[in-house]
């Protein structure tokens, strides 16, 4: 592990601390050692919260390694109770969850998904959440062992490749560093037009999820910013 000093999302330095420790779940699994120090940070300039502890690259591999399997299961409800049997079964593989994320994202592409013939969901698990007829060839990228689902190719590196369209879901919250998934606009990989869009119909009901989405996408579209992503706006 690795600790760092400023945001993440928008590199700001100006940071609120305060006293935690790393999960013994990541700690054990992960990095094979016991709980060790570290902070919880609110960034002021774009109030992003995250751990200045980061992990490794070896580290991730070890994470995420047989990620969801028997084992992976195991050690994770050794240390934390709730995440049971049903909870594990169940990420990922919830119809409703699938069909819901599924319709969502084709009605934030609406017409524009007709230019699409090349779909990559980076991080997607299985590829299970690429609607339904969107692109004529569909790649998944994921460093787990997870087998793609049928008509999605998987893909062990992007590297030199380029879509029309690139998936990136519930992705950024794993990667010690962000930004560097981000930068890969750069150099045409992402779609930054159409997440754009998306990142603009972040919607939901409670109060307080509606805050933590709206901080969430705030940082996000910093982050954007400070690679290059010019089209992105609030």
């Amino acid at each position: 592990m690795y600790v760092i000093a400023a945001c993440p999302c928008c590199g700001s330095e100006d940071l609120r601390r305060w006293p935690a420790i790393v999960s013994p779940f990541i700690a054990n699994h992960a990095c094979g050692t016991g709980p060790t120090h570290a902070n919880l940070c609110e960034c002021h300039g774009c109030s992003f919260r995250f751990f200045d502890t980061r992990l490794t690259d070896s580290e991730v591999e070890n994470l995420y390694a047989g990620y969801r399997g028997e084992t992976y299961f195991e050690a994770r409800h050794r240390h934390e109770f709730w995440y049971s049997r049903h909870v594990h079964e169940g990420i990922g593989n919830d119809p409703a969850e699938m069909v819901s994320r599924k319709e969502n994202l084709a009605k934030v592409l609406g017409d524009r998904s007709q230019s699409i013939s090349t779909v990559l969901d980076y991080g997607g698990d299985r590829g299970q959440f690429i609607p339904d007829g969107l692109g004529t060839d569909r790649f998944v990228y994921d460093i787990s062992d997870a087998k793609p689902i049928k008509g999605v190719a998987g893909l062990t590196s992007v590297e030199g490749r380029q879509f029309d369209f690139v998936m990136l879901a519930h992705v950024l919250e794993h990667c010690s560093e962000p930004r560097q998934i981000l930068r890969s606009g750069q150099r045409g990989l992402l779609a930054s037009h159409v997440g754009a869009e998306a990142i603009r119909h972040l919607r939901t009901g409670r109060r307080d999820d509606r805050q933590t989405m709206l901080e969430m996408r705030t940082a996000a579209v910093r982050a954007l910013r400070d690679v290059g992503g010019r089209k992105f706006r609030m």
